[in-house]
Parts: structure tokens; C-alpha cells; sequence
């Protein structure tokens, strides 16, 4: 009996000293993230999101990012590489096209092509026909290891972010996987890129606007065509001026300038989709709430380093909590859904139509809505 009790008892140094020694996958570096003010002001906490709908998204789940299109119909990009359209009061969806790969953003071009960031494959175009091509594959010049998020202006020029040079989707096999790592690690490596028409039409590569983004994810436009853009890690929403190029994010944080902005800088959970609504709103996701530990652990970088040896579901991944809100260029937020209970899986955005809101989902089974609300 003494013998087991010894053994148990020495477990948890064998444990400790087995995530010390064995190397880690990331290689973590400290940093100093600002003290969370909560669900307060326009984040109050509410239950606004928890009275829904759904329809049935048939073999295939998590509608990560949809946009409506030229033909009045909403279509979603979904885990499996499909993207699915359906009429916005009818969500009886079809299956448009299959792009394999990984879909975390869409928008239409004014030539009527579906623009699609594709993690595991880089930036891809989509025909009204269903004729799917590939813009700037993810092993080209530039290197597109997690394509992310995509916006086109009016003129034809394509925004796009690559969230991580260090973590690749399809290298790692998984977009949660890869946010995961580039997450914990803390090393900013995301880039805005711009791809004007001008260069798409003479053969030219996009250009780098902000680099050194901590995971750089959501980017879209308001009303004015004033631009945003989702720095995940960071708790930060960044407005960009569209002439910016080859600027180093964090060089800009404290600074006075007309290149780009934070217009929020500590958001109480990390951002994800950025999506253009109606009357100046631009709708943001927070696909994650902020965790004391995940804080806490800001600046012990080894600690963060030996926890990745344990298995994901002993990792310090923030809980569940579906939360969107909405927001004008001045950094108002003027619309706030919650939802408590946890019943809508992983909010990751929001895409209004006339009659109803539908809520973008990371591992959502279907298709999620809600009625407009003030």
C-alpha cells in the first residue's frame, strides 16, 4: 500500500517534469495582453441570440461564412469544401459547387465570380456557371499558408488575409488546429493583402497592406467602403485606409496616423468574421470568449510551451460562447446578440437579409436564424 501511494503521489512531478523535457511543438513568446473589462457597456450580457431557427444542412455542417448574392440568393461555405445556396426566406439549401479544402470566407466580385479564401488551397473564383479556378494558389508567390477572410470592393480589388506564414491549415490538417497553434505561440505573422484590379488584369501578385497581424482573420467593408480588419490573438478590430502598404502592424498601435487604426483594442473575446451589413453596420463574430487562464498564461511562455503536450482536450481552450455584434466606422457598437445558454454552436459572424440574420457557425449542424432586431 505504501509503495501505490508513493507511485500516485510521484505522478504528478513525473507529469510535470515529462511536459518540461519533451520538446514542444510551438515555441511561445511572452506578451502583455490588456486587462478584460467583461460583458459591459454595448457588450452587455444578454440572451438575444438564443431564440432561433434552423434548417437542415443535409451530410454537411459548419456554414463558416456566407454572402448574398447578385441573384438574391445567400450561399454558405461549409466544412466539407461545398458551398450551398438557398432562397433567404426558404433555406431549403442546394449544393452549388465543391471546391475541396477549407471555405472561411466568400464574397462576390461586380463581375458576378464567388471570391473564396480557401485555407488548405489559397484564393480561389467561382463562375455563376459553378466553374471553380484557382486566383493565387496557397504554395505561390505570395505563400498563402491559411487564407482566411475576403472582402471586394466595388472598383474590383480583392482583400484578402493570410492568418499565419508559421501554421498552415493543410500542413497541420485542421483550420482549428493551425488557429490553435498560432494562437498559443503568439508570434504575429498574418498579412491584409490587396489585389487591385489593375495588377489582377497585367498578371501582377497582390500587395501586402499590414503584416505582423496575430492571426489576421475577418476583413470587410461598410457602406463607404471604409475597411476592417480582424487581428483574432490580439482582441483587436483594425480599420485600414486603402492606400496603406507594407506597414508592420504593431508599429502602429500607439500611433497617430492615417494608415490604420484600432477602433477596438480589447474586445472581451477573440474576433473572427467581419461581414458588411445594412446602414453603415459592419457585423463582427467573437468565436471564443476571453479566459482568465488564456490571460494569465500572456506572459509565461514557457508554461504555454509544455502545455501543448497534453492532448487538446487538456488544453487551455477557451469555453463555448456564441456572441456577435455589430458596429459603425467610429467604433460604436449599435447591436449586441448573446447567447447564454450555449444552443448556437460557435458563432462566428453574422449576414443580414431583408427578413432575417443568419448566424455564420464554425460547427453549426445547419442553418441558423434569427429575426432582425433593434
Amino acid at each position: 500500500m505504501k509503495k501505490i501511494l508513493l507511485f500516485v503521489l510521484a505522478l504528478p512531478v513525473l507529469l510535470i517534469a515529462y511536459l518540461l523535457i519533451k520538446p514542444s511543438p510551438i515555441k511561445p513568446v511572452n506578451w502583455q495582453p490588456p486587462m478584460s473589462e467583461g460583458l459591459v457597456g454595448g457588450f452587455a450580457e444578454n440572451n438575444r441570440l438564443s431564440q432561433f431557427d434552423v434548417a437542415d444542412l443535409p451530410n454537411d455542417y459548419g456554414p463558416e461564412s456566407m454572402a448574398l448574392g447578385p441573384d438574391g440568393l445567400v450561399y454558405a461555405a461549409t466544412h466539407s469544401g461545398a458551398i450551398y445556396r438557398f432562397e433567404p426566406n426558404n433555406p431549403k439549401p442546394e449544393k452549388f459547387v465543391q471546391t475541396q479544402g477549407r471555405i472561411l470566407g466568400i464574397d462576390f466580385h461586380p463581375d458576378g465570380r464567388l471570391i473564396a479564401a480557401n485555407a488548405m488551397h489559397g484564393l480561389m473564383a467561382v463562375s455563376p456557371a459553378g466553374e471553380v479556378s484557382t486566383l493565387l494558389p496557397a504554395d505561390g508567390a505570395p505563400k498563402l499558408a491559411y487564407s482566411n477572410s475576403v472582402a471586394v470592393a466595388n472598383n474590383g480589388d480583392i482583400y484578402f488575409t493570410n492568418s499565419s506564414q508559421r501554421w498552415g491549415a493543410e500542413a497541420l490538417g485542421d483550420t482549428f488546429i493551425a488557429s490553435t497553434f498560432d494562437i498559443m505561440e503568439h508570434r504575429p505573422s498574418g498579412e491584409l493583402f490587396v489585389w487591385t484590379a489593375i495588377a489582377q488584369q497585367n498578371g501582377q501578385p497582390p500587395e501586402v497592406m499590414l503584416s505582423d497581424l496575430c492571426f489576421a482573420n475577418g476583413v470587410a467593408f461598410d457602406d463607404d467602403e471604409n475597411l476592417f480588419v480582424a487581428e483574432t490573438c490580439m482582441y483587436r478590430i483594425w480599420q485600414v485606409n486603402k492606400t496603406t502598404r507594407g506597414v508592420s502592424a504593431p508599429e502602429l498601435v500607439d500611433q497617430k496616423n492615417d494608415q490604420a487604426w484600432p477602433i477596438f483594442e480589447n474586445l472581451p473575446g477573440f474576433p473572427d468574421n467581419l461581414t458588411k451589413g445594412r446602414d453603415g453596420r459592419v457585423w463582427a463574430g467573437l468565436v471564443k470568449p476571453r479566459s482568465p487562464i488564456v490571460d494569465g498564461l500572456a506572459d509565461k511562455a514557457w508554461v504555454r510551451a509544455a502545455l501543448f503536450n497534453l492532448p487538446p482536450g487538456m488544453q487551455p481552450i477557451p469555453p463555448h460562447y456564441s456572441h456577435v455584434f455589430a458596429f459603425m466606422h467610429n467604433g460604436e457598437v449599435v447591436n449586441n446578440l448573446q447567447d447564454p445558454t450555449l444552443a448556437v454552436p460557435t458563432a462566428t459572424g453574422l449576414l443580414e437579409t431583408d427578413d432575417r440574420w443568419y448566424i455564420q457557425s464554425l460547427t453549426g449542424d445547419g442553418l441558423i436564424w434569427v429575426s432582425p432586431q433593434k
